[in-house]
């Protein structure tokens, strides 16, 4: 077990007066505004439960991943510390004709790669989803988070994201996993 584990919940967009911002961030990390896209957030709707949710439409009609859309956001991790994936959970709510299906991705300086891909279903109705499928440990100093909507009936389908909730922990790698590093690096430079 790493030393130095600091909270559970890394990153909490709550967009609570149309805020883009991580209301709950985690010692030795900096969680980035809530994005669409690329930029940073500026449609909002009702949210679960009361105040406001991010909102967006025009989601990809088809299952193409190249056109896809997304919301998502990055963190940053203080030099020295690696971040332990546990969890991405949301709530969601979808209008009949917004996005059938999600996939959540991650892009540590290696590309993107694939957590979880699940069916939203037909409900309309608030849900939650947890993307959980593939834990993993970064020691890169910024992570970007995706949660992809698509497969559309129709580009005006909207789809709402709430409670977007990063678990995890920051931590100091244990003094064993250093001295291995050390050692590797020093066998490195003998044999060269």
């Amino acid at each position: 077990v790493a030393a130095g584990a600091y909270a559970d919940v890394i990153a909490l967009y709550q967009f609570d007066s149309s805020s883009i911002a991580s209301s709950d961030t985690a010692l030795n990390s900096t969680a980035g505004n809530f994005q669409r896209d690329g930029a940073d957030l500026t449609g909002f709707a009702g949210g679960n439960g009361g105040g406001t949710a991010a909102n967006g439409n025009a989601w990809n009609v088809g299952t193409g991943t190249a056109d896809w859309s997304w919301f998502g956001f990055t963190l940053a991790v203080d030099s020295g510390y690696t971040f332990n994936f546990e969890s991405l959970a949301f709530d969601q709510r979808k209008s009949s004709t917004g996005p059938a299906n999600y996939a959540v991705y991650y892009n540590d300086g290696a590309g993107f790669t694939l957590v979880q891909t699940e069916a939203l279903g037909s409900s309309t109705a608030w849900s939650t989803f947890t993307a959980n499928a593939n834990t993993f440990s970064s020691t890169a100093s910024s992570i970007a988070f995706r949660i992809y909507g698509y497969n559309s009936t129709a580009s005006a389908g909207t789809w709402r994201n709430d409670n977007v909730t990063l678990n995890g922990t920051v931590v100091v790698p244990e003094p064993g996993s250093m001295a291995l590093l050390g050692l590797g690096v020093g066998a490195l430079v003998l044999f060269r």
